[in-house]
Parts: structure tokens; C-alpha cells; sequence
């Protein structure tokens, strides 16, 4: 069984977008963990 070049791009593309979500999803996050954890022990000035 032969599947058409479009059909397999399609896959593709779709499962490039889900991954891309996917990490774009998970990067903000990780960001505020980091500032939350640099913040912890930075001097304060009060």
C-alpha cells in the first residue's frame, strides 16, 4: 500500500505543531521555577 506524499506531510506538519505546543507550553514554567529559585537567593535591599 502506497500512501500519498501530501498525506505524509500532513502527518508531519500536524505533529511538528503538537510538539512545538508542546514545548512552548512547558517553557514559561520553567521560567518562573528559574526566577522564583534565583530570586530565593538574591540580597534583599529592604
Amino acid at each position: 500500500m502506497r500512501v500519498p506524499q501530501k498525506v505524509i506531510a500532513a502527518v508531519m506538519a500536524f505533529g511538528a505543531g503538537v510538539m512545538l505546543s508542546a514545548v512552548s507550553f512547558e517553557l514559561p514554567e520553567s521560567a518562573v521555577i528559574g526566577v522564583s529559585l534565583l530570586a530565593s537567593f538574591a540580597p534583599s535591599h529592604a
